[in-house]
């Protein structure tokens, strides 16, 4: 991504084809200095309960244009 200014939107679901809402969603600013390849968070799952479930990760640039998006599966024990 180019360097600039971004939004992080980080988005919790279970893994059951009918949980589409998510069980956990936050938002914050994050700023792009050079190439954006890693970002750092401290997240409490531990409301979550124990599952599975699908963490999805969002990042828009100005105008809310899509800069990349991905996904991961894990484990809550």
């Amino acid at each position: 991504a180019p360097p600039g200014d971004a939004r992080v939107e980080l988005a919790v679901f279970g893994t059951r084809q009918q949980d589409t809402m998510p069980r956990l969603q936050l938002a914050f600013p994050h700023r792009i200095v050079e190439r954006f390849t890693e970002l750092e968070r401290d997240i409490d799952f531990a409301r979550l309960g124990k599952g599975e479930y699908r963490l999805q990760v969002t990042v828009r640039g100005a105008g809310g244009s899509l800069l990349a998006k991905r996904e991961s599966q894990f484990t809550v024990e």
